[in-house]
């Protein structure tokens, strides 16, 4: 494609008589690739609570019948949720088409993605630039936090029976402040929970506060 091709017409009779004329011929390449993509994709947070997808783990098949072609990909919503997390992020553009989009904890809902195939019509070399053609699809991205969270509970604490007199068990704020509050965390925001129930008998027993951690 590009170069015109001079082609050359010659007519001749039975008697040797000839004339020749000539014209151009500019082939070019008008039909976009075939985008053959995958409908979902799950990706997994790591522990920085962040994920990056490349764009060519979006296709599955896409061809062309000219010759080589090429991969980008971009987020529908232009990846708002997750601007804040990724501001000194190596080229990070949510927005436009680029090699990889990227995902993170505020992406609790599926998220769309624009996948897009292109050919390099204009035979620069480059694929996607002004001149060729390209084809996009759709490819809904689920984003997981598949790493459990940890937690650090408070140390044992021994306490005398008039320090037990009065305490209500299910006031998890009066827990903590007396004997200490348990620490979590994971890769997205992590909740404490408790749930405290003691056998205390005569002024003995033991307060057993069970601490749940989740993200």
């Amino acid at each position: 494609p590009g170069a015109p091709v001079v082609i050359t017409a010659t007519a001749s009779d039975c008697c040797g008589n000839s004339s020749t004329t000539s014209f151009e011929v500019t082939v070019a390449d008008l039909v976009p690739p075939v985008v053959v993509a995958e409908t979902t994709r799950t990706v997994s947070l790591t522990t920085d609570g962040t994920a990056k997808i490349f764009a060519e783990s979006f296709d599955d098949g896409s061809h062309d019948g000219c010759g080589p072609i090429g991969f980008s990909v971009k987020r529908m919503d232009n990846g708002s949720p997750c601007t804040s997390v990724y501001t000194s992020a190596e080229n990070f553009d949510n927005a436009n088409f680029t090699d990889k989009v990227f995902f993170c904890c505020a992406d609790t809902d599926p998220v769309m993605v624009q996948f897009r195939v292109c050919d390099d019509a204009d035979m620069n070399g480059i694929t996607g630039s002004f001149g060729d053609n390209c084809n996009t699809a759709m490819v809904e991205v689920v984003v997981q936090d598949k790493l459990a969270p940890v937690i650090v509970c408070p140390p044992n604490t021994e306490i005398s029976c008039v320090d037990l007199a009065g305490i209500d068990l299910t006031d998890t704020d009066l827990l903590d402040g007396l004997f200490g509050a348990a620490q979590g965390a994971g890769t997205c925001d992590v909740e404490i929970t408790q749930v405290a129930v003691g056998n205390e008998n005569c002024g003995a027993g033991v307060i057993f506060r069970n601490f749940t951690a989740t993200n």
